[in-house]
């Protein structure tokens, strides 16, 4: 549960919210992401996914996004955003995790 209302904040959280057709970038395949693309989807917003590999962006894609752009192949990923948009994103969702082992 604690993914989805991560992701829904990252959306809505600030008072704000997303309006319908704004531009949303979300960042990689995680659970975050994958439900904020969702979330985004849900109200209308245009989903534009960043991740690494051609499985991982047909996923994305078969999600609903928008638009997939593979950070490694296009490491300038910031200017494609403003290529394809003309402006840029509305709202960002970097939702980078920190993993930790046990010894």
């Amino acid at each position: 549960m604690a993914p989805a209302v991560t992701a829904w904040n990252a959306l809505t959280g600030d008072g704000s919210g997303l309006r319908p057709w704004q531009t949303v970038v979300t960042q990689g395949s995680g659970g975050v992401s994958l439900l904020a693309l969702q979330f985004a989807k849900a109200l209308v917003a245009r989903v534009i996914a960043t991740t690494s590999g051609p499985e991982k962006a047909q996923r994305l894609a078969e999600l609903g996004a928008d638009e997939v752009i593979d950070y490694r192949a296009t490491p300038d990923w910031p200017g494609k955003v403003l290529e394809v948009t003309g402006r840029g994103a509305d709202r960002v969702v970097d939702s980078a995790a920190e993993r930790s082992s046990s010894r």
